[in-house]
């Protein structure tokens, strides 16, 4: 069974690109260290979205492998 991402994971795969047009001189090591420093920086309910992002993620791919 493959793991669904976290919630984090759900947070970098959308602003990646964000991130990547805003300071194109960056190196893949710099956006996930500005990547990191943005989650840290998010408050409770900004996470949440993501969280439960990946909560649906998790029940919809357990599902998928209880009726298969």
């Amino acid at each position: 069974m493959k793991k669904t991402p976290n919630a984090y994971i759900l947070f970098r795969k959308e602003q990646y690109q964000i991130v990547r047009d805003t300071f194109p001189d960056y190196s893949f090591s710099e956006i996930s260290k500005h990547l990191g420093k943005k989650w840290k920086e998010l408050s409770y309910d900004e996470k949440t979205i993501y969280y439960d992002q990946a909560e649906v993620l998790k029940i919809k791919q357990k599902n998928l492998h209880i009726h298969k």
